[in-house]
């Protein structure tokens, strides 16, 4: 199921992401994969290219890949400082659906492939320990969400306050928010516009 209820991710590292733009800086990618398959803790080379052709467009580094699990813990690891010598470690288990973006320090995103990868079986030794009570989202939609259409969602485990990051394929950017550290609910309101929900 592809739906973009699947794009909730809880995320811990907030000072970083709370910084991103909602526009796209500049455009990434990663040549070695020709499908949409990503095997645990293989290790790929990140290409940055200027949006508008010039070179002064690549963004500020440091970079990050953010890795958005669909509804699960999101994270964001640190690929380099020079844009020409980036490099990317898959540190989710199989079975994990990943949205994937460049940042730059400035919290300049790289936009989003128009795919989800999918995490499948490798060599699991650089795999972080699974946590033990780990963020549990449910919502009250599994399919698309049209132009102002109401989304809720249920968030339960884990460590408050949550901060969720919403995004989609091929957007330029993503949405964050710190919920309050009392609640467990949030209703989010589609403002994608029509052609894009």
């Amino acid at each position: 199921m592809r739906a973009r209820s699947r794009l909730l991710s809880l995320f811990g590292f907030c000072e970083l992401i709370l910084r991103c733009h909602a526009g796209q800086a500049f455009k990434w990618a990663i040549p070695d994969i020709l499908d949409t398959s990503l095997r645990e803790c293989d290790t790929h080379r990140i290409t940055l290219s200027p949006l508008n052709g010039t070179a002064k467009a690549m963004g500020v580094p440091p970079y990050y890949m953010m890795a958005i699990a669909a509804y699960g813990t999101s994270s964001v690891s640190h690929i380099g400082d020079n844009s020409s010598e980036l490099s990317w470690q898959v540190q989710n288990r199989r079975g994990t659906q990943l949205l994937l973006t460049v940042i730059d320090s400035a919290g300049q995103s790289g936009g989003f492939m128009n795919v989800f990868y999918d995490v499948v079986d490798g060599d699991t030794q650089c795999l972080p320990a699974a946590p033990s009570d780990p963020p549990v989202i449910t919502a009250n939609a599994t399919a698309t969400l049209n132009t102002c259409d109401s989304w809720g969602l249920l968030v339960t485990g884990g460590v408050k306050p949550y901060n969720l990051t919403l995004a989609t394929p091929s957007s330029p950017g993503m949405t964050n928010v710190t919920m309050d550290p009392g609640d467990n609910l949030y209703t989010y309101i589609n403002r994608a516009s029509p052609e894009h929900n």
